[in-house]
């Protein structure tokens, strides 16, 4: 926000931290699992871009404001490969608005 450069992503941090390694391990996170309804449903710690920290600031003036709700399936069509079922998990560390772009539930998706 004062013009000072950041990095914005992390990708594949818990090869990086044992902490964020055995936050994957966890029987707690590992409970999510089963939301995927598909057989062989793991945690792609290494694959994709496995765990990824982003530091995200939207603010007035944000070079990079509208990514909004997205897969990233379009990946999977670049590698020729069938889309398959994902659920991304986002853990915020700190306080957020919904109109900060975070924390929304997409209608149906609970289902």
């Amino acid at each position: 926000m004062d013009g000072t450069r950041i990095v914005q992503r992390f990708a594949f941090a818990s090869q990086h931290h044992p902490v964020l390694h055995e936050l994957l391990q966890d029987a707690r996170f590992q409970a999510l699992v089963p939301l995927l309804e598909a057989e062989g449903g793991r945690v792609g710690e290494n694959e994709k871009d496995g765990l990824v920290v982003n530091h995200y600031v939207n603010v007035a003036g944000s070079e990079f404001s509208q990514m909004g709700w997205h897969t990233d399936s379009l990946r999977d069509i670049f590698y020729g490969k069938r889309i398959g079922p994902m659920l991304n998990v986002g853990l915020h560390l700190d306080g957020t608005k919904a109109s900060n772009g975070g924390l929304r539930v997409l209608p149906g998706t609970h289902q």
